[in-house]
């Protein structure tokens, strides 16, 4: 993640804003995709195999996601080509990509849960690790500009082959997995997709809705590429935790309750605090450098601070997913859509003249009303964590 950080910082100073505007729509879309497409089975997947379950659901879940998207794929092609004026090249990104990162996501899943961190890192992270590679070496022999949209198609289409082989060696071939194990998948990864849908669309409404209200890609351009190295070095941290944290938490949750619960927001939010002090002032600097052109010093302050909050979203997503129910997973994610009707409210309607103040506005502003729904439906999940898990267990039976 962070070699693409690199390679997009070049790619952002080689190519026309049209076309980086592009290559980051298509790239911000893609987990949004994948993550409507999975709808929470994913994370459904890690927390069950990570209680003592077996990986007989995989290949099943896989295959049937797959079948899922051959029906999207045409709509949000079409209506990305129609509203947004996305090209040929990007058009082949979105019906492809997407087909293959599920099979990634989910066998990143299972190895997660079983502590084969490594392996699944390259699994779900793969595709970046090659497109920034070839963007690398594009910007380098000035190759053309359709590069960027072409490597992220063709990594995730390497890696997804690499998973489903991989998939079909480890775990078990069989397609007809046990109906109990199958509808508590579902239903808890019914909760998990709810709640996960705000945040992945939340990094995705503002560079759409700033695209909308300035008229253009362009501007959706220059406000990706300072988002891009402003927000990108937290939320490669907080991936990079929150890949470990969720099995982890599982593995510990009879541990967890409310004192440990306030002695981990203390030290989150003060994380956080810390970080946010520490990378706004070398980033006011740096930015302006590495894009090669001016930054409003406030805008990358306010970009700053949604990283900062992204790091402490870490905590009660993390244990929501690990203690929570699926109906406390579902109230999280409807209250969150709060959030994404305030980021677009707040570029379409608050007037001024840089993009990057009134996106990075909207982004915290809607990043703020997601960490808050999730930390005090988290809390209840603390408190209520055994009598929660009873009751769900009863319904299932």
């Amino acid at each position: 993640m962070g070699l693409l950080l690199i390679a997009e910082v070049a790619l952002s100073r080689t190519v026309d804003p049209v076309t980086f505007g592009e290559y980051q729509f298509v790239r911000q879309m893609l987990p949004m995709l994948v993550a409507a497409t999975i709808f929470g089975v994913d994370q459904a997947l890690t927390r069950m195999i990570a209680e003592g379950g077996s990986d007989d659901l995989l290949l099943p879940v896989v295959w049937r996601s797959g079948r899922l998207w051959l029906i999207l794929a045409a709509p949000v092609v079409a209506c990305s080509a129609y509203y947004f004026g996305i090209g040929l090249w990007g058009c082949i990104a979105l019906a492809v990509a997407p087909m293959a990162l599920i099979a990634s996501e989910l066998v990143a899943a299972a190895l997660r849960a079983s502590g084969r961190y490594s392996r699944a890192a390259l699994a779900q992270q793969g595709y970046r690790l090659f497109a920034a590679v070839t963007v690398l070496a594009a910007a380098a022999i000035s190759m053309p500009s359709i590069t960027g949209v072409t490597a992220l198609w063709l990594g995730s289409a390497i890696f997804g082959a690499w998973s489903i082989i991989h998939a079909l060696r480890t775990s078990s071939r069989s397609l007809r997995p046990n109906r109990t194990k199958m509808r508590r998948l579902r239903i808890m990864g019914a909760g998990f997709g709810i709640s996960m849908l705000p945040t992945s669309a939340i990094d995705w409404v503002d560079q759409a809705a700033v695209a909308y209200s300035f008229g253009t890609l362009a501007e959706s351009g220059h406000y990706a590429a300072v988002k891009l190295v402003t927000v990108y070095p937290f939320v490669t941290l907080a991936s990079i935790l929150g890949f470990v944290a969720l099995p982890e938490v599982v593995k510990r949750a009879s541990s967890l309750n409310r004192r440990v619960w306030r002695t981990a927001t203390i030290c989150t939010a003060a994380a956080s605090a810390a970080f946010w002090c520490l990378c706004s002032i070398p980033l006011t600097f740096m930015v302006p450098v590495l894009l090669g052109r001016a930054v409003d010093h406030s805008a990358i302050w306010i970009l700053c601070a949604v990283g900062a909050v992204r790091i402490f979203y870490l905590l009660p997503s993390s244990v929501l997913g690990a203690v929570g129910t699926s109906r406390q997973l579902a109230t999280s994610g409807f209250v969150g859509i709060l959030a994404v009707g305030a980021e677009a409210a707040v570029i379409l309607f608050v007037e001024a003249a840089d993009p990057v103040v009134v996106g990075g506005a909207g982004l915290l502003t809607a990043t703020i009303v997601r960490t808050s729904v999730a930390y005090f439906i988290a809390g209840s999940a603390v408190k209520n964590a055994k009598k929660s898990q009873a009751e769900e267990h009863v319904l299932l039976s």
